[in-house]
């Protein structure tokens, strides 16, 4: 076990809307000494991870950022999501993790994930929202009247301070030298962040307004592997954590990754890892 206290609300299954605000998980957590998240994905959701005291990484992506008391850290949707401790300041933190229906804030979210990729800014310092927070957990405790309308304005006090906070960073000038390698990086992000609602890789030209195979030929210069094998690989890391999270069943897996069949799921996880999606399921619960 890697923490000594906890708190959770977990809605994985069924996400709660308050307002506009939808809402994934919620919760508080202290880590035991050099304790361990493990490794997970965020299908469709941003997540605020604040830490309240001690010290510890966050890696995402497998890029590492140390975080300490009064750090906001941001994750966004598509991410691989992983928590160390400090062994002698044990972290603590509260987490947030949602999404929004709100077309305005939907739009400033997905600019400030951008930028992320972009210049791997994820940490802010708001003070307003680790109080606010502080009070959506005390309220979440308890069953008091209008406790859903209140909740609603809170979290909504919550995305907009979090915007604000990320539209007062100073990014710097963006070095253009490269525009293979932006262009790829952008394909990526994009896949990354979108690896959930992707029905067919050829929207990729609406989106960068370049032919499909102009775009293949770039990242394939680029990169050293196609577009499509980036996605399968990306997509399959994505189901391998979720069966090991063990959130979601394997039929749920296959539909959320927009697989066409359970078949083909199958078959591209086997390829890949040497085990059924179902053999792989058994191994991880013995092994956790």
């Amino acid at each position: 076990m890697y923490y000594s206290k906890r708190i959770a609300y977990n809605f994985l299954d069924s996400p709660v809307h308050f307002n506009s605000t939808v809402l994934t998980q919620l919760g508080s957590l202290l880590c035991i000494p050099s304790g361990i998240v493990k490794q997970h994905f965020h299908i469709n959701w941003y997540e605020i991870t604040v830490v309240s005291e001690g010290e510890g990484t966050i890696l995402t992506n497998d890029i590492p950022k140390s975080v300490k008391k009064g750090d906001i850290y941001l994750s966004c949707p598509g991410d691989f999501h992983k928590i160390i401790s400090s062994e002698k300041k044990p972290l603590e933190y509260s987490f947030f993790a949602f999404n929004t229906n709100n077309p305005t804030v939907k739009k400033s979210l997905s600019t400030i994930s951008a930028n992320i990729y972009d210049y791997g800014q994820r940490v802010i310092n708001n003070k307003s929202i680790e109080s606010t927070l502080n009070k959506v957990l005390k309220e979440f405790s308890l069953d008091n009247k209008f406790k859903n309308e209140i909740l609603a304005l809170l979290f909504e006090e919550i995305l907009y301070e979090i915007i604000r906070s990320f539209d007062s960073i100073k990014l710097p000038v963006k070095d253009k030298s490269n525009s293979s390698e932006e262009l790829c990086a952008k394909i990526t992000h994009y896949i990354d962040t979108h690896i959930y609602s992707i029905k067919r890789l050829s929207e990729l030209s609406d989106i960068f307004s370049y032919n499909y195979s102009y775009l293949t030929s770039i990242f394939k210069n680029t990169v050293g592997v196609t577009i499509l094998d980036y996605y399968r690989n990306r997509r399959l890391d994505a189901a391998r954590l979720m069966i090991e999270e063990g959130e979601f069943n394997i039929t749920e897996i296959a539909d959320k990754l927009n697989y066409s069949s359970l078949y083909a799921f199958s078959k591209a996880f086997k390829q890949k890892y040497g085990y059924s999606p179902a053999k792989y399921k058994n191994n991880a619960e013995r092994s956790f």
